[in-house]
């Protein structure tokens, strides 16, 4: 099958193991590694590069709408769970819950609005992923802990 890439990315085998150096078409590169009879790996695995996708992602969009937004935002930390249909051959990730840990005097209702929009309309990963994935997601203020409702991609964004 020929397709016309909009983006090519390159793996180069790092060791005689399973430690590959992923490149990105601007020359950044990832570490991937599995790990081999309990001795963690020189990278994140395959599959834990899906949860990092998301998070980067939907974090690129959050920074970027409360920014917009002229929200004071003085950091932001993202932490992703997954959970996986255990007991099968092959061990597919079945739900993400994206939590953003929001610093600086940011309003809820705007941390809020920032957070389903880019899990909902602009994060292209959450779009992928939602076809296989549910995806729920909260935030924090301070000491204060907020669930975001109904995190779904919306059909317009998903065929867009």
């Amino acid at each position: 099958m020929e397709i016309r890439p909009d983006m090519v990315v390159s793996l180069s085998q790092v060791d005689d193991a399973f430690h590959f150096r992923g490149t990105g078409p601007d020359g950044q590169s990832v570490e991937v590694d599995v790990s081999e009879d309990g001795v963690p790996g020189a990278g994140v695995s395959p599959l834990q590069l899906l949860p990092l996708a998301l998070g980067a992602c939907s974090g690129v969009d959050v920074v970027s709408i409360l920014k917009k937004g002229r929200q004071p935002l003085d950091g932001l930390q993202i932490e992703v769970s997954a959970e996986r249909d255990g007991g099968k051959p092959i061990s597919r990730i079945t739900a993400m819950h994206v939590h953003f840990d929001i610093s600086g005097d940011v309003a809820p209702a705007k941390a809020e609005r920032a957070v389903r929009l880019s899990l909902s309309t602009y994060c292209t990963v959450a779009a992928l992923l939602s076809a296989t994935v549910r995806i729920s997601a909260s935030f924090g203020l301070g000491t204060d802990r907020f669930d975001v409702e109904d995190v779904m991609v919306s059909q317009d964004a998903s065929q867009a």
